[in-house]
């Protein structure tokens, strides 16, 4: 078996060379996670409501 121990170092340095490479789609992914918490809350909140 190959096994690879990835630090939290070399995670954040993967992460930001992909952001730096195509910035559109991370902020893209941003975009759409706050979306997705927005309408969740929003969600949440119309049921208490009822």
């Amino acid at each position: 078996m190959f096994a690879t121990i990835v630090t939290k170092w070399e995670l954040l340095t993967l992460i930001r060379t992909f952001i730096i490479q195509n910035p559109h789609c991370f902020f893209e992914v941003y975009f759409y996670k706050h979306l997705l918490i927005t309408i969740r809350k929003r969600a949440f909140s119309k049921k208490n409501f009822k």
